[in-house]
């Protein structure tokens, strides 16, 4: 187990590293207006990219652990993930058309949009994860990303040219799922026993889909919203200090997912045994989270300063704010799998509404006086109450939230859930 959250971290590190020298290439190559542009239609397409998956990943992982996902599952989820994926990109191509946008417009939306297409293979790399096979799932990402960072900045710094650019992201994404998809495929055949059918799985994964765009929406919405309100500029702002954060939300999901088989059988065996899994799990996670929000907090200005040069520097504030969003994300990303492993996918869903609703009445006031360092702020009291606050209102999720600070404060001494 440690080694499979060693490799995974390390590829993680790795794509972090990778994807700071591309952030670095492009804010100081790409015109502001025109990286706010971008980030925007990014944006856009992570909520697409969930609204492709069906929300089916969770469910999923828990019908291969348990043995009741057969070959015809399997080709059937491919078949449907493959129409879903088609379908939305021939419907954004529409919208774009019908819209009139202008050029540069009209191709930053098109070429985000093509990866949607790797989420078609994505069985494979769920099919991985339940097997454990996460030293797999790293190699392969870590051979693609290495691969084409060289590619990636050529085009940004040499050709100066963000189309270029956004192809050979999304081919790295689609070859990547694509080749974990071939070489899981025995395993994907291999799960025979008391199969569940396919509209089973959908219906069952239904209100974790309904929770996840609603996230990945309340996550997002921030960017949209500037670029609504205030115009690309503000967003280019924006982006530039969240990214140092929302690339280091890739730790807690890592380990998280690397964990979750574990939680799963821990959960069958007991809920003292699940808890004993979660507790360490939540004591470590959150506390190295703060550890790196502190060196970020106290780093970050003179380290902007050096790399950009005076350009972005409202983003600090930015920075500032959103880095400790980052151990309130972790606790949000373990007490989620704790309630779909519970059985609790409504309330998810109703937390992850209640988290939106939230989010969207206090951004626009926030947004329009204070600009890019509102929607930081906003977004740091709504991962607050998702992470920790909202359990604590529920009944059914109270003793999830008594585990969470219980692992808090003693790491290994916790309450049963």
């Amino acid at each position: 187990m440690r080694l499979n959250i060693g490799f995974q971290l390390g590829e993680k590190i790795m794509r972090l590293i990778s994807s700071l020298i591309i952030t670095y290439a492009i804010l100081n190559k790409i015109d502001q207006e025109l990286y706010g542009m971008m980030s925007t239609f990014v944006v856009i397409n992570a909520m697409l990219m969930v609204l492709v998956t069906l929300g089916i990943k969770d469910k999923f992982v828990i019908a291969l652990v348990n043995g009741s996902a057969s070959r015809n599952l399997v080709f059937r989820v491919l078949i449907a993930l493959f129409l879903l994926v088609f379908g939305v990109i021939v419907f954004i191509q529409i919208a774009l058309i019908l819209n009139s946008t202008e050029k540069v417009e009209y191709l930053c939306a098109s070429l985000v949009s093509l990866q949607l297409i790797s989420n078609v293979f994505i069985a494979g790399r769920y099919s991985a994860e339940a097997a454990e096979d996460f030293k797999l799932v790293s190699a392969v990402d870590l051979l693609f990303n290495v691969c084409s960072l060289p590619l990636k900045y050529y085009c940004i710094v040499f050709q100066n040219s963000l189309n270029l650019f956004l192809i050979v992201l999304a081919l790295e994404l689609i070859l990547s799922n694509l080749v974990l998809m071939l070489l899981s495929r025995s395993a994907l055949l291999k799960y025979d026993k008391n199969s569940i059918s396919l509209t089973d799985l959908v219906r069952s994964s239904f209100p974790i889909l309904l929770s996840s765009l609603v996230i990945i929406i309340y996550y997002r919405v921030d960017q949209v919203m500037i670029s609504m309100l205030v115009g690309y500029s503000e967003t280019a702002i924006y982006a530039a200090g969240s990214k140092v954060t929302e690339v280091l939300y890739l730790i807690p999901m890592t380990v998280v997912a690397v964990l979750f088989p574990l939680m799963i059988k821990s959960y069958k065996e007991s809920a003292d045994s699940l808890a004993r899994t979660v507790g360490p799990l939540i004591f470590y996670l959150v506390w190295i989270c703060v550890l790196g929000c502190m060196l970020i907090t106290v780093f970050i200005a003179p380290v902007w300063g050096f790399l950009f040069e005076g350009k972005y520097q409202e983003s600090i504030a930015v920075v500032y704010i959103h880095t400790w969003t980052i151990p309130f994300v972790a606790l949000g990303i373990v007490g989620s799998r704790l309630y779909v492993i519970r059985g609790f996918e409504r309330l998810l869903f109703w937390r992850s509404l209640a988290i939106l609703a939230i989010n969207m009445a206090l951004n626009i006031p926030a947004i329009i006086l204070f600009g890019a360092v509102g929607a930081a702020a906003t977004t740091l009291l709504c991962q607050i109450v998702a992470g920790l606050l909202f359990d604590l209102v529920n009944f059914k999720t109270r003793s999830i939230f008594n585990l969470k600070i219980t692992s808090l404060l003693t790491g290994f001494k916790v309450h049963r859930i």
